[in-house]
């Protein structure tokens, strides 16, 4: 049986928290679950969750960049990959292993 989910949001997690609860399954006693976003919904849930938090600002911020190259500067090279690191921010969701 499965030991762990990643969720594809915050939202998402904090009901799959919640039928896990009402189904007699301890998180994170018999399953850790983490989510994406890091929004205050993942601080404040029943039991608080593990989120990757995104830096979207700075997400935000590249992408305008690399569009006003192109646009302004007249960057005409090949598409370009940019790799920005989110975090994870531990809470109770997630067992020690």
């Amino acid at each position: 049986k499965p030991t762990a989910f990643v969720v594809e949001n915050d939202a998402t997690a904090a009901i799959a928290i919640n039928h896990l609860i009402r189904a007699g399954i301890g998180v994170p006693e018999d399953v850790s679950l983490i989510g994406f976003d890091d929004t205050i919904m993942a601080s404040s849930c029943i039991v608080p969750l593990t989120a990757i938090h995104q830096p979207v600002e700075r997400i935000a911020r590249t992408v305008g960049e690399l569009l006003l190259e192109r646009l302004q500067d007249g960057y005409d090279g090949a598409p370009r990959r940019v790799a920005i690191q989110g975090e994870v921010v531990a809470r109770e969701s997630t067992a020690v292993v």
